[in-house]
């Protein structure tokens, strides 16, 4: 079962945003560990990327365990490094001459 993670997000004079995400700089995903028995939580939260891989037990296959980019909407301004850990963005778009923001950004991982 393959799981996705979905980022829903009002997007001002920004378009195309993504995750920057190459082998040279990968987008690390951070999750915090709970037993499905017991609900004891682990004590250190568990970092992942599409890059990384590692063997699992019992099995043939192999399992993959950031920052975003955007452009702007009306103009040619590319905006990277942008942080939206705390939920919105802010920034100016100086080629359209108007601010650009991100707001109320939320994830959820769903079965995909």
């Amino acid at each position: 079962m393959g799981l996705k993670l979905v980022l829903k997000a009002n997007l001002e004079g920004l378009t195309d945003l993504r995750p920057i995400d190459t082998a040279e700089s990968p987008f690390e995903y951070t999750f915090e560990i709970a037993c499905i028995s017991c609900r004891e939580t682990h004590d250190k939260f568990v970092t992942i990327n599409r890059f990384e891989q590692h063997e699992m037990d019992r099995s043939k296959g192999e399992a993959n365990f950031g920052l975003f980019e955007a452009k702007g909407a009306e103009s040619t301004t590319k905006f990277s490094e942008i942080e939206i850990d705390e939920g919105e963005y802010y920034d100016y778009d100086d080629n359209k001459g108007s601010e650009v923001s991100i707001t109320e950004a939320s994830w959820d991982i769903v079965k995909g």
